[in-house]
Order: C-alpha cells, then sequence, then structure tokens
C-alpha cells in the first residue's frame, strides 16, 4: 500500500473576482520508506502540495489517501494521522516560540498528545542530531541557524511520526551547515526507515536525498525524474 496515493488534486485560489489553479497533480504515488522530492521555483506550488499533504491547506479537490487512510478537504487533521505526519519548516527560528526555551519546545508535542516524557530521551534524540544537553536550557536566538533546524528536526519526531514533510529544510543556511543537515536527514533515513517529502527549489539537494522526483511547474507536473535522471540533471546543471 503507497503511504501517499493521489489520484487527483486540484488547489485554487481567488484572484480578483475570478479564481487561479496553483496546483494540479495527477496520480501521484510515494511508496513506504521512499524519500521523494518536489522541485521548482517560487510559486510553482510545490510547498501548496505539502502543505495539503500536512493537513496545512484543506481548501483542495480530488482524492487523496494518506497512511491508509482517505482524507476529506476541509477536516483537521486529528487522531493518530496528526502525529504521524510532521513538517519542518524552512525557516526553524520561525517555528520555535522566542520566549520558551528549547526543553519546553521540545516537551509540548509529547504532552499534548499524551505521551510520557522523560531527560534521559529527549537527551538521546539531541545526541541523535550532534546536539549536546545543555542546548535544552537556551532559548532559540541564542542558538546558530544550523543548531535551530537541527533542534526543528527533533521536535518533529518527537511523535515518532511515519512521513517527515521537509519544506527547504537548508535554504536559510550557509553552504556548509546545508550539507550538515542533509547529511543528518541522510543518517536518519537510514537508520529509522522513515519516510521523507522533500520541498526544495535545488535540484542538488534533492539529488542527494532523494529516489524520485516531480519536476513541478506553474503547478503541474512537468517531469517525473526516478534515481537515475536526478544524478544526471544534477550533473547537467553543474
Amino acid at each position: 500500500m503507497s503511504l501517499v496515493d493521489i489520484s487527483t488534486l486540484t488547489v485554487s485560489f481567488k484572484r480578483g473576482l475570478g479564481h487561479f489553479t496553483a496546483l494540479q497533480i495527477e496520480a501521484l504515488q510515494i511508496e513506504p520508506g521512499e524519500c521523494f522530492g518536489l522541485i521548482g521555483g517560487s510559486g510553482s506550488g510545490k510547498s501548496t502540495l505539502l502543505r495539503v499533504l500536512a493537513g496545512l491547506h484543506r481548501d483542495w479537490q480530488g482524492g487523496i489517501r494518506l497512511l491508509g487512510r482517505s482524507l476529506n478537504a476541509q477536516r483537521v487533521f486529528t487522531g493518530s494521522l496528526r502525529r504521524d505526519v510532521q513538517m519542518v519548516f524552512q525557516d526553524p527560528y520561525a517555528s520555535l516560540h522566542p520566549l520558551h526555551r528549547i526543553r519546553r519546545s521540545l516537551r509540548e508535542p509529547r504532552q499534548i498528545n499524551g505521551l510520557p516524557f522523560d531527560e534521559a530521551s529527549l537527551a538521546a534524540s539531541l545526541a541523535q542530531v550532534g546536539l549536546p544537553g545543555e542546548v535544552l536550557e537556551r532559548y532559540p536566538h541564542q542558538l546558530s541557524g544550523g543548531q535551530r533546524q537541527r533542534v526543528a528536526i527533533v521536535r518533529a519526531l518527537q511523535l515518532q511520526p511515519k512521513l517527515l514533510l521537509l519544506d527547504e529544510p537548508t535554504s536559510a543556511l550557509d553552504m556548509t551547515v546545508q550539507a550538515e543537515i542533509l547529511n543528518l536527514l541522510q543518517a536518519l533515513r537510514r537508520d529509522t526507515g522513515m519516510s521523507m517529502i522533500l520541498v526544495s527549489h535545488d535540484i542538488n539537494t534533492v539529488a542527494h536525498l532523494c529516489d524520485r522526483a516531480l519536476l513541478i511547474k506553474q503547478g503541474c507536473i512537468e517531469q517525473r525524474l526516478d534515481r537515475a535522471a536526478l544524478i544526471e540533471r544534477a550533473r547537467t546543471s553543474a
């Protein structure tokens, strides 16, 4: 059974007195354990697709099955689906409360979902992404961009999701830190078997992590890329 199974998906937005179609997807399947890429420029529709799959954008039409469940437009994700799909955003500073210490930011997802919380497992989670335990006592502004993004990844992993959605997770970082985060994601996928969907405008980033990808342009699929095509496209774009 596919992890994501889209038969059709249309997302439209109001523009003036009318509407324009921001995204039109036909027949997309993403398999368990796969890292799937969405490539495109600004406004292409790739992040819109990710937000639909995260349950953050609910004004859509079509047929979607996610983790074996049929989605209904306008419905908020609840229960296991809310826990099993987690998202890491482009700007980690914006996604971490500036007045909360890191310990509280990492503890809250588990408390909200009625899951046990203990210091040992939290320290182990930080160690898994190369962060020291003293990070727990700091505020977001006291961390570097790369450290904040690692914290955002740890927070998403607190609920042990089956699908991790990554919206340009390295674009706000310098080149060295970008490589560190990509290698971290690759290691997490290898160690946990977690499924991932990665949105990026950079073909090299997607080729580094993904098994397959869609090239999206003006809301439509322009090309479907397998692993060999991804590598070749990255090579020729260098």
